[in-house]
């Protein structure tokens, strides 16, 4: 007897303007019943994935979804008689309610963890917490004003997320890392420092590690309120950042770069099969611009890391 192909369930994330994300918990009558989950379901024969997430809306919630993204990054360990397919709902009309009878309610991103969550949607709630842009600083090129400057705009264009990569001795690091802390705070941003997690984690959101310092760790450095991400560049690198806790990773290079043109680049082919490796969201970075995310998203990024690209 041949294996049962897994049915297809569509999967809508919908957040308002504060970032809250919508959420409902499954009636007592079906399987899984009392654990919360995003909202869809079952995609019919010959129906379309987005056609079905758009009745399993109405069905479930009573509202008419507008533009509906499809997250191929968005992967999750559902059971194998399911596969999963998540879209981000960008806008949608009326107010949604439990039109089934279910609880409905509206979530912080905090509040998420404290819910008895359907399993298989675990594993995209990183995903969820983390912007599409990570950005890398320029200070020593650009000069301090100059860089701020530029980071402003980027914070104003939506920038949520930098790492503060250079070579200065650590007293200035702590000092400048507390500077744009503060200038990042008002919109939300999170800075990450380069460096060793035990003398920089005390004066920033997070620490990024190098591969080396990656490699040196047994254990997860420092806890789960600051952001850990970390530099790879193989297979190995990214089961290393796995095991030790790491709340993301970036990938390098995508393509050839003026600072490292002895390195070959991954092509996005090899980085895709990288990124489908692990459960880790994954950066693309090494000659990319903004406007690559889409392409980095259709190879499981969960965005691109930049740097002369946006302060250049």
């Amino acid at each position: 007897m041949g294996l049962t192909a897994p049915k297809p369930v569509v999967v809508g994330i919908i957040q308002d303007p504060t970032g809250r994300v919508l959420v409902a918990c499954r009636l007592s009558t079906k399987v899984g019943g009392g654990l919360w989950e995003f909202p869809g379901g079952k995609v019919r024969e010959g129906e379309s994935e987005e056609a079905a997430l758009r009745r399993e809306l109405d069905e479930e919630l009573g509202i008419t979804a507008g533009r509906c993204e499809s997250l191929p990054h968005f992967r999750a360990d559902p059971p194998p008689s399911i596969s999963l397919s998540f879209w981000r709902v960008h806008n949608y009309r009326g107010v949604p309610y439990g039109r089934e009878g279910q609880d409905v309610r509206w979530c912080t991103l905090d509040d998420l963890v404290t819910l008895p969550f359907l399993p298989a949607d675990l594993p995209i709630f990183p995903r969820l917490t983390l912007p599409s842009l990570y950005l890398i600083s320029d200070v020593e090129r650009l000069g301090e004003q100059l860089f701020e400057e530029r980071l402003q705009a980027a914070l104003l264009r939506g920038a949520r997320l930098i790492q503060l990569r250079e070579p200065w001795v650590y007293a200035r690091l702590g000092a400048y890392a507390g500077r744009l802390k503060d200038l990042c705070a008002p919109y939300g941003a999170r800075c990450l420092v380069n460096g060793d997690p035990q003398q920089v984690g005390s004066f920033a959101d997070g620490v990024h590690l190098s591969s080396a310092r990656l490699w040196q760790l047994s254990e997860r450095p420092l806890s789960t309120d600051c952001v850990i991400g970390a530099s790879c560049h193989n297979e190995r690198d990214l089961q290393k950042a796995a095991e030790v806790g790491c709340d993301f990773a970036v990938l390098s290079p995508v393509r050839q770069t003026q600072s490292h043109p002895d390195r070959e680049p991954l092509g996005w082919s090899r980085f895709a099969e990288l990124a489908a490796s692990t459960w880790l969201p994954v950066y693309a970075l090494g000659g990319l611009k903004e406007q690559d995310c889409r392409e980095a998203h259709q190879a499981f990024a969960q965005g691109v890391a930049l740097r002369s690209a946006v302060f250049g």
